[in-house]
């Protein structure tokens, strides 16, 4: 991939991930402490992920479920 395709695709991950952890962040003000407990774990999974250009594809497919969950739960649409 060219040096341009690939910045774009890290800019969309980062994004995406941001997304995500302002979701959980959203959901967690509202949330029970199982719901707590159960979404930082999710937060902290997400947090710890990074761009890699092997595995981009099944990572931004799991953050697109990720929040398409979370969307549901919170009755919000996330893209």
């Amino acid at each position: 991939k060219s040096p341009i395709a690939e910045k774009k695709q890290k800019k969309f991950f980062d994004d995406l991930k941001g997304k995500c952890i302002d979701k959980i962040d959203t959901i967690l003000l509202d949330s029970n402490e199982d719901e707590k407990s159960a979404l930082a774990s999710i937060k902290d999974e997400i947090s710890s992920m990074e761009y890699n250009k092997e595995t981009v594809i099944k990572d931004t497919a799991k953050l697109l479920e990720i929040g398409a969950v979370l969307s549901d739960s919170d009755n919000q649409k996330f893209m």
